[in-house]
C-alpha cells in the first residue's frame, strides 16, 4: 500500500469574496496533486541584485530554490508559473518534478494554467466557489471524459439528455455533448434514442474546466 503524505478531510476557510469548502485531500509519497480553479538547478539569480529588484519569473525561480534547499518532503505552492514565459514556466515545472523522483517527496499546487497542471500531475482537483466540483486521478479523468458528436434526425433533445450530459449544445439534426463517463450505458442511451454517427474525441484538462465552469462543449 503506498505511504500517504498528507491526509486531510473537511478542510474550510473562509476570505474576503471567497471560501473554501469542504475540500479533501489524500495525496501518496512521490506524487503531484494540481489544484484548478478560475483566476482566483538551472536557476540564474543575479546575485548583485535585491530580491525585490529581480523579475518576476527570478523571483519565483528564487524563491523555489530557498525552499528546495531544506529538501522538504511536502512542497505546497500557489500559483507558482502565473506570470511567467513559456522557458521560465518549463524551468519551474521541472524543479517541481525533481521533487518526487525519488518518491519521498511530493508537490501541491494550485494554478489557473491547465496546461501546467496536465504536463506534470499525477492528481486533479477542481474547484469551483471553494467547492471540490472534480477530483480523481489525471489519467482516469482524460480517460472518461468525452466530446461526443452525433445526428440526431428527429432533432428532439428531451430533459433526459442533459442528464447523460455535462454540457449539450447543437441545433437542426447535429449535436455535440461533453460526457463524465462515456461508457457503454450512454452508447446504448444514444442508440435508443436514434441518434446516429455517433463519434468520440478526446479532451484536455482545459475543455473539461470550460464544460464544468461555463457549460462548453
Amino acid at each position: 500500500m503506498e505511504e500517504v503524505i498528507i491526509r486531510a478531510a473537511g478542510l474550510e476557510k473562509s476570505y474576503p469574496g471567497f471560501k473554501l469548502d469542504g475540500v479533501n485531500i489524500n495525496l501518496p509519497k512521490g506524487y503531484v496533486m494540481g489544484f484548478l480553479g478560475p483566476n482566483g538547478s538551472g536557476f540564474g539569480v543575479d546575485v548583485g541584485k535585491k530580491v525585490k529588484d529581480l523579475s518576476r519569473g527570478t523571483r519565483v525561480k528564487f524563491a523555489l530554490g530557498v525552499a528546495l534547499a531544506y529538501r522538504p518532503r511536502l512542497l505546497i505552492l500557489d500559483e507558482p508559473t502565473s506570470g511567467l514565459d513559456p522557458v521560465a514556466r518549463q524551468e519551474i515545472l521541472s524543479e517541481l518534478m525533481r521533487v518526487v523522483q525519488d518518491e519521498e517527496g511530493a508537490v501541491i499546487f494550485s494554478s489557473h494554467i491547465t496546461q501546467d497542471v496536465e504536463k506534470i500531475a499525477d492528481y486533479i482537483t477542481f474547484i469551483r466557489d471553494g467547492q471540490v466540483v472534480l477530483a480523481g486521478v489525471k489519467d482516469d479523468i482524460l480517460d472518461s471524459w468525452k466530446r461526443v458528436l452525433f445526428r440526431l434526425e428527429d432533432g428532439k433533445v428531451t430533459p433526459d439528455w442533459h442528464k447523460e450530459f455535462v454540457a449539450l449544445a447543437g441545433s437542426g439534426c447535429e449535436y455535440k455533448g461533453v460526457a463524465n463517463n462515456f461508457s457503454l450505458g450512454l452508447r446504448t442511451f444514444l442508440r435508443e434514442q436514434g441518434a446516429k454517427d455517433v463519434r468520440e474525441e478526446n479532451l484536455s484538462l482545459d475543455e473539461i474546466f470550460l464544460a464544468l465552469v461555463k457549460g462548453v462543449c
